[in-house]
């Protein structure tokens, strides 16, 4: 709770960066990490993984 109240004064277009940044690491550098963990927790392939975990993740 006291996190919410210090992100709730940031500006929107600061939080706004935020979440571009984390969309950027999750399309770039962090990509085959996403795909992996999701290919081996949720039992998927590679094409499944791609799909499900780090393109809808970045366009979240």
């Amino acid at each position: 709770m006291e996190a919410r109240k210090s992100w709730s004064q940031l500006p929107w277009e600061q939080r706004a960066g935020i979440f571009l940044r984390a969309a950027e690491l999750i399309a770039g550098p962090y990509r085959a990490k996403i795909n992996a963990s999701t290919m081996i927790a949720q039992s998927k392939t590679v094409f499944q993984a791609e799909i499900d975990a780090a393109c809808e993740f970045v366009i979240f």
